[in-house]
């Protein structure tokens, strides 16, 4: 039982570029887990896929802190231009998320496009409400218990495969308003 990273951050990315986006930034932990080797070789395929630059930050520890941080440090212009999008892939709260962009002089979304993977209900009452690519744990959890059963009752041992889909929940901090 697993999630399909990849295809979240691809379909991610195809909404944000489907938006306007042309300089996304990715923010994520920087480990070596299965799903966040798979991020980093999706986003780096996409990128490559519409010959746009990677643009990745990694941050060195959990929590709300080091994540805005992340994205404080994603944010700031560097001698290139400015990103246009914002990709999250690491728990923190919306709302201090659309702050930091905000403290850079961001606006959301009409400079900015945001997507957070997040289970977050706030993100329902920001202002804009945030964009969130469900990693769907009950799902996942589901399917591990089905699993368990199917070895408890039958005794089969060989490894489901099951891998879950992600959910991206779009709301106004991705939609890019109208001209």
């Amino acid at each position: 039982m697993d999630v399909d990273a990849g295809g979240a951050v691809r379909e991610a990315l195809d909404h944000l570029r489907e938006q306007g986006a042309r300089r996304p930034v990715l923010v994520v932990p920087d480990s070596t887990t299965r799903f966040h080797t798979e991020v980093f070789a999706a986003h780096r395929e996409w990128c490559a896929a519409h010959d746009l630059p990677e643009r990745v930050v990694r941050v060195g520890e959990p929590g709300n802190g080091p994540v805005v941080r992340g994205v404080e440090t994603a944010l700031t212009p560097d001698g290139r231009d400015r990103p246009d999008a914002l990709l999250v892939v690491a728990e923190a709260s919306p709302p201090l998320v659309l702050e930091a962009a905000r403290r850079l002089g961001y606006e959301v979304p009409d400079d900015l496009l945001v997507v957070l993977v997040s289970e977050d209900a706030t993100a329902l009452h920001t202002e804009p409400p945030v964009t969130t690519l469900s990693l769907r744990p009950e799902a996942v959890a589901e399917a591990g218990v089905e699993h368990l059963v199917e070895v408890l009752e039958h005794g089969r041992r060989e490894p489901a495969g099951t891998l879950v889909p992600t959910r991206l929940d779009v709301r106004a901090s991705s939609v890019r308003p109208p001209a």
